[in-house]
């Protein structure tokens, strides 16, 4: 694997579904199992400044209705704010993507405007900024040891809207997943069956990847049944 930013890189499994992402994990970490759930469903259904208003209610209605079917018990829960992370988990990327890529500031004109750019701003990062960054990085951490104190998982959409056309830009594609990352939390992007053709995907999060994946199990089997 070749490093961006060491606080924050990480190895995981693509699948079509849960069991191929679980046989990821077993050839990523030998031995590892997925443990059945015990006791009565439950999670921390996501909110939080700076995103629920921008959720397609599309995507937030398969994101509800498959938690349904699985007897998920919900607790809608405020938190952090989103943008915020997005902001934090930027300058804190640009900054350790600088010092593992410096060597590449003698090639700039050769570059995409866009590692140009996050070069160039790594490279003008104080140490004000990065701690500014580590600041709310803290602030999320202890929001989801809070919440994961009291809950199972904490689920969330993926994407505030529909999966864009290649080469479409317009919308933070990272606004939801960047708190799990920043957190240093393992999380789960599963997809779920939605009305009309929409594009939908349940992110689940929690304290190890056997928690999120056994959580995972029971969604998919549920809307699979459905």
């Amino acid at each position: 694997m070749y490093s961006l930013a060491p606080s924050l890189d990480g190895v995981g499994p693509l699948g079509a579904d849960l069991a191929a992402v679980e046989l990821g994990m077993a050839l990523i970490e030998p031995g590892f199992t997925v443990r059945a759930l015990r006791g009565d469903l439950a999670a921390a259904r996501l909110g939080g400044l700076g995103f629920d208003s921008e959720v397609e209610p599309a995507v937030d209605e398969a994101v509800n209705r498959a938690l349904a079917a699985a007897g998920v018990a919900v607790a809608h829960v405020a938190c952090f704010n989103f943008r915020q992370a997005v902001d934090a988990i930027g300058v804190i990327i640009d900054a350790e993507g600088f010092r593992s890529n410096a060597y590449l500031m003698q090639y700039l004109p050769q570059l995409s405007p866009h590692v140009r750019r996050n070069l160039e701003r790594g490279a003008r990062l104080t140490r004000t900024d990065r701690a500014a960054a580590d600041r709310i990085r803290d602030l999320v951490r202890n929001a989801f040891d809070s919440l994961l104190a009291d809950y199972p998982v904490v689920v969330l959409p993926v994407l505030t809207r529909q999966p864009p056309l290649l080469g479409e830009r317009g919308f933070a594609l990272t606004l939801l997943t960047a708190p799990a990352n920043l957190a240093g939390l393992p999380a789960l992007a599963l997809p779920v069956p939605a009305a009309d053709g929409v594009i939908a995907a349940l992110q689940v999060i929690g304290g190890d990847e056997e928690q999120v994946l056994a959580f995972g199990r029971v969604v998919e089997a549920a809307v699979a049944a459905g």
